[in-house]
């Protein structure tokens, strides 16, 4: 401790001043006083303060107010959550708007690395920072620094100005007035752009693709980049995080070159402990036709419907599960890294980056689920002589889709009559840390409570079918999966045997990943197994 301490000297942190006039920091006092009595920071555009903050012998006029929703921001005496803008032409650090906290709030290290991470792999990241802070002459412990949301932080990230937004994607499930009262996207600093003619005209670009996309007119992977919102998806895996992903964290941004909505991650909330349980947020999720009911309609997960959205999911798994992926990533963070946990080392002697060796975990974890020994039961069928067809009864044992490649059987490969992609097996979630979406709008969550309330008593009664309901428990009570037939058609010179089933196997994949497994076949009917008495089918 007393060595890291001694250390932390060495490192050479930009420090700020900000001075608040005494009636100004009265009321920041009171707004804080205001939430310690009912819990919670609620925020209005009259809470901003005028300040000064210097820098390196300069002085930047700044506006401040308190940040943060939760108790963990102000409930110190002293050392609170401040948002900063500053006025004029001028920036800090190339910022014009930004928050400042304790380092705790964000977990130390690990959001200064997940938000490397997001650079390293090409998405949308932000300024993340420590410093030294002075506040009306009080010194506080080494703070965060974070960019916040506005042209610059585009800029920073090589890309053209475009709106920065949050939305609210649930498709529709209600007809009628409900979706009018439920906005799609809210843009940030709406009085400055709403006189910029050509920017308005991308906001209103974003707000229909997102609008199409919410009434089934677009699929997901016309309105987002698929490649990007796969990539974060995957990271998420790795770093076993969600946090970032829930709908009132999660900002997007639209990009004019590619009239696609990238997303924008923060608050990354990647903790310390390892859950005893890997939670891959794409498992057991299927994509389908907007009407099916097999898929979850709560964000993120609504995304998985879109099979493209899927397969990119899948191939950036693949692609961050590779062991050189961090080998490279921590060899070029590593002098940087090294030199913020001196800084901190500071105000925290104690503290030390414990994510390295379970990323690396994860990443293992990740290729096992995605080269599996099996991933699929299959039963032999039938086989028609007739028409040349084999029938195999296949069921998905893996919690990710799987592709039928097609069958090897003496070194001879059959496709299947149809591209061939079993659904992943139906497991129940684990995943906790996910919330429903939240609307964009304060009231939105009355808003949309009224509304269904009022629709209740009009909404149709469906009647479910005595037999459908049989025929789902059987197959349940027998094999807990969901089988289907698939077809494979015989080729020309090859004089079907029984003692072919022992010598054939049925190569697949993972959708959307390149290794390939082998998995046996049954050499016998599933209902066999059952224990039902019913003669194999010859045609």
């Amino acid at each position: 401790m007393v060595g890291s301490y001694l250390k932390s000297f060495s490192a050479s942190p930009e420090k700020i001043v900000i001075n608040i006039k005494h009636k100004d920091y009265l009321k920041l006092a009171y707004k804080r006083q205001e939430a310690l009595r009912i819990g919670r920071l609620n925020y209005s555009p009259e809470d901003w303060v005028a300040a000064t903050l210097a820098h390196r012998g300069e002085t930047h006029k700044v506006d401040i107010r308190l940040k943060g929703m939760l108790n963990e921001h102000w409930k110190d005496k002293y050392e609170w959550s401040f948002k900063v803008k500053v006025k004029g032409g001028e920036t800090l650090f190339g910022m014009k708007r930004f928050a400042i906290q304790r380092p705790r709030t964000r977990l130390f290290m690990n959001e200064w690395y997940g938000h490397k991470l997001l650079k390293y792999s090409g998405l949308i990241y932000l300024r993340y920072d420590f410093i030294d802070v002075t506040v009306n002459g009080r010194n506080f412990p080494v703070y965060a620094i974070e960019e916040n949301f506005e042209k610059r932080l585009i800029e920073n990230n090589h890309l053209r100005e475009g709106p920065i937004f949050m939305a609210y994607l649930a498709p529709f499930l209600f007809p009628g007035d409900l979706k009018s009262n439920i906005k799609a996207i809210d843009i940030y600093q709406t009085t400055k752009y709403s006189r910029n003619l050509e920017f308005m005209k991308l906001v209103r670009m974003a707000e229909s693709r997102v609008e199409a996309y919410r009434q089934g007119d677009l699929p997901f992977s016309k309105v987002f980049d698929v490649n990007k919102m796969g990539k974060l998806l995957a990271l998420s895996d790795m770093v076993q995080s969600r946090h970032a992903l829930h709908a009132r964290n999660i900002r997007f941004y639209f990009n004019p070159v590619t009239s696609l909505i990238e997303p924008i991650a923060y608050d990354l909330n990647i903790f310390d402990s390892r859950s005893p349980n890997f939670n891959f947020i794409g498992a057991s999720q299927r994509f389908m036709d907007q009407e099916g009911i097999d898929s979850s309609w709560k964000w993120p997960f609504v995304a998985f419907r879109d099979k493209l959205l899927f397969k990119k999911y899948i191939e950036a798994l693949e692609e961050i599960s590779d062991k050189n992926f961090l080998d490279q990533f921590f060899l070029e963070t590593k002098n940087e890294g090294q030199e913020k946990i001196r800084l901190l080392h500071r105000s925290f002697p104690f503290y030390e980056f414990k994510k390295k060796e379970v990323f690396y975990e994860n990443q293992e974890y990740i290729r096992r689920q995605l080269h599996p020994l099996k991933s699929l039961s299959i039963y032999f069928d039938r086989v028609s002589e007739e028409d040349r067809i084999l029938y195999l009864d296949i069921a998905n044992i893996h919690t990710f889709p799987v592709e039928v490649l097609g069958i090897s059987i003496d070194g001879r490969i059959i496709k299947p009559l149809q591209e061939t992609i079993v659904q992943a097996k139906k497991t129940k979630s684990v995943i906790q840390d996910v919330t429903p979406l939240y609307p964009t709008l304060t009231n939105m969550a009355e808003e949309i409570l009224k509304e269904v309330k009022a629709l209740k008593n009009h909404l149709p009664m469906v009647e479910v079918k005595k037999e459908k309901i049989n025929k789902k428990s059987k197959t349940e009570k027998f094999s807990g999966l969901e089988h289907e037939i698939v077809k494979f058609r015989i080729p020309e010179g090859l004089d079907w045997t029984d003692d072919l089933v022992f010598r054939s196997r049925v190569i697949s994949k993972v959708f959307g990943a390149k290794s390939e497994t082998s998995n046996e076949i049954i050499p016998w009917a599933r209902h066999e197994d059952m224990g039902i008495s019913k003669n194999r089918i010859k045609s």
